[in-house]
């Protein structure tokens, strides 16, 4: 993203232009290119892990009715900002 474009670029577009540097090495360009693979990976598993434990808790109350009693909204209340987050952000963000 520039001062004259205000639109971030998709991750593919930024790789092709930073694969087309002639100024930046071999290396530099395999550490930018691992950066931008896998720089939402992290986020994207953290929110997997959330939607599963939220399965897990829903499938719990369901099944095991002792557990229907127990109160457990201070467990998903964060595990659905953490899911919500990372859906919310990435429908912002550009990609191919």
């Amino acid at each position: 993203m520039t001062q004259d474009d205000p639109h971030p670029k998709a991750p593919v577009q930024v790789l092709v232009e930073i694969l087309k540097d002639p100024d930046l090495s071999d290396e530099q360009k395999q550490v930018a290119e691992k950066f931008l693979r896998g720089r939402f990976r992290t986020r994207r598993r953290m929110a997997w892990w959330a939607l599963v434990a939220l399965l897990t808790v829903a499938a719990v109350k369901l099944f095991y009715p002792p557990a229907a009693d127990i109160d457990v909204v201070w467990l998903t209340t964060p595990l659905v900002g953490i899911v919500g987050a990372y859906y919310g952000t990435t429908a912002f963000r550009p990609s191919n």
